[in-house]
């Protein structure tokens, strides 16, 4: 039987081919990680946002609406007298 042999410089490249993957594969997920807490904040601030524009039409609807009925109820009752 031959006894198969890596010499030590084709063992070194082989660690160093070893570590540089392990490196890559680790930043890939890190970076991975990061795109998808990114991606989550913008989509639960753009939600969070939606509400409040929500609100604040609805807000803005009814206080038009308000206003809107105290003009008419004003011009209403005019009389000759105004």
């Amino acid at each position: 039987m031959q006894k198969f042999v890596i010499s030590e410089g084709r063992r070194r490249q082989l660690s160093v081919v070893a570590v540089a993957t392990v490196f890559i594969v680790v930043a890939a997920v890190l970076a991975g990680l990061v795109a998808r807490s990114i991606n989550t904040l913008t989509t639960t601030a753009d939600a969070i946002d939606d509400g409040r524009a929500r609100h604040a039409a609805a807000g803005a609807l009814q206080s038009l609406r308000k206003h809107l009925g105290a003009t008419v109820r004003d011009n209403a009752y005019w009389d000759d007298a105004f």
